[in-house]
């Protein structure tokens, strides 16, 4: 006997008292388990953005961090925006505009036309927007540069 576990029985698969012929691929379940902790860092985050707790919110920015740099928290934070949601469901016909602007466009010797009342309304809330998420950005990330450069990019 050694350690308490007879020499038949460690052949048969005996360790640390625990039996059984389990196979399994420990790399895949380290993983699964990543992907879990995870996911679960990234609802906690969701959470505590939804309660305006910011300092939680670091919290979990900085363990999460370590998950492929943030990518994943910094994605969950810019995608989930209601500006970008909002944004994505707005289809009119102001982008196309009208055939007189394309015309006018086309031809270099005409006056450029003046900014479109949509086109400025949008650079309106874009500039409030960004001001009020950077200062969210800043109290929420340990590296709040790379946040907000994401959120602009997405803009």
């Amino acid at each position: 006997m050694v350690n308490g576990v007879g020499a038949k029985s460690k052949r048969q698969g005996v360790t640390n008292g625990v039996t059984g012929a389990r196979q399994f691929d420990t790399r895949e379940v380290i993983e699964k388990f990543i992907e879990t902790l995870e996911n679960d860092m990234l609802k906690l985050f969701d959470d505590f953005y939804r309660r305006q707790n910011f300092e939680e919110m670091k919290n979990c920015a900085i363990v999460l961090q370590d998950f492929n740099g943030g990518a994943s928290v910094q994605a969950a934070f810019v995608n989930q925006h209601q500006f970008f949601i909002d944004r994505s469901n707005l289809i009119t016909d102001e982008i196309g505009g009208d055939q007189e602007t394309w015309i006018r466009l086309s031809d270099p010797d005409a006056q450029l036309p003046g900014v479109e009342p949509g086109l400025q309304s949008l650079i309106d809330e874009v500039k409030v927007v960004v001001q009020e998420e950077s200062a969210i950005i800043k109290r929420a990330f340990p590296y709040p540069e790379q946040v907000l450069a994401k959120f602009v990019q997405r803009v």
